[in-house]
């Protein structure tokens, strides 16, 4: 894990290509058997962003639910604090005032055009609608590129 400054972040998605990913992105693993880092490596990406919030997100679902919810949350707050991903921690989006996670991958998203991955359908439609790649979950057993509401 490393943590970026929005000027380190803003250096990154211009070298390599990037991706966001929101809060049920990272119980895929847990909830579906899908290898989300591999699967998104396959789609052509190399850097996993993932904005503090989603990580506080996921800690504080792992708080409020029990059983598979619970272990699932678990595991997707320790993926998002691993090696793989880059946390975004300085972004002004995010200090400005508390917001939702989606409403944040939006604004980031938004701004800076990089693709998000999510299963969430109001924040698909929502990214679809602003002209934001998608990448979301088919068939049970794999990631791909969605363009439709």
């Amino acid at each position: 894990m490393s943590e970026l400054s929005k000027t380190d972040f803003e250096k990154m998605i211009l070298e390599k290509p990037c991706v966001l990913i929101d809060t049920n992105g990272f119980m895929i693993p847990v909830q579906f058997g899908i290898d989300i880092f591999s699967e998104l490596q396959r789609l052509g990406f190399s850097k996993f962003i993932v904005p503090a919030v989603v990580i506080a997100e996921l800690e504080n679902i792992s708080k409020k639910v029990t059983g598979a919810d619970k272990k699932a949350a678990k595991v997707a707050a320790s993926m998002a604090k691993s090696s793989l991903c880059d946390i975004l921690v300085a972004d002004d989006l995010q200090k400005s005032q508390k917001k939702y996670a989606d409403r944040i991958i939006l604004e980031i998203s938004s701004r800076y055009k990089l693709p998000v991955l999510t299963n969430d359908a109001n924040l698909r439609k929502q990214l679809i609608d602003n002209g934001i790649s998608v990448i979301s979950m088919r068939q049970t057993s794999r990631l791909d590129f969605i363009d439709q509401k």
